[in-house]
């Protein structure tokens, strides 16, 4: 407002684009921004927000298509964090694979912080695939318990990669396991 711009670029986090976004919105000043926009903010009145990496929504039906026209899968399982990107990650695959044909039986969502994920694991219901998406710290909590289980059913990460520290600690189990991820 003192500097009276004609554009916001940023903010730098997702969640602080939920944060501002009424603000941004009244305001009816463009907002662009460098990272994966909640897909709530796309429904603000003003339609002024602009991403460069599209919606976290839109990275994950890719994958829903995926899981069920290459891969055959029929049935899927989610655990997810609860927070808006695990919600949006999640609803992406869902919306595709279900579209598709496809019917997801069960969906867990994780509280942030959890240490202990056995019983997250030990509710798995049988399906085609694992799908899931966790923040990193507790993706290497979660992970190597499941890999581990003998439950054996292949596992989609709905977005990111693996840090070099976690590929070390879960070695070749990691082959075979399809994500997406922006670049």
């Amino acid at each position: 407002e003192q500097d009276q711009v004609d554009a916001i670029i940023g903010p730098a986090q997702a969640n602080c684009v939920l944060a501002v976004g009424k603000y941004l919105t009244a305001s009816n000043k463009p907002e662009f921004t460098l990272i994966n926009v909640p897909f709530l903010a796309n429904k603000n009145p003003g339609k002024n927000v602009f991403s460069l990496c599209g919606t976290r929504q839109g990275w994950t039906r890719q994958l829903g298509i995926y899981a069920y026209d290459v891969a055959g899968y029929k049935t899927a399982t989610i655990i997810s964090q609860d927070m808006v990107a695990g919600e949006d990650l999640a609803k992406g695959f869902t919306d595709e694979f279900e579209a598709k044909g496809g019917k997801v039986i069960q969906r867990q969502r994780v509280p942030m912080g959890t240490m202990d994920y056995t019983p997250y694991v030990t509710a798995i219901q049988k399906a085609d695939v694992v799908c899931f998406w966790l923040l990193p710290q507790e993706t290497q909590r979660f992970l190597p318990l499941y890999l581990n289980s003998g439950l054996g059913m292949p596992v989609i990460l709905l977005h990111g990669s693996f840090p070099e520290a976690m590929l070390q600690q879960i070695g070749d189990k990691t082959v075979g396991i399809t994500s997406v991820n922006r670049w």
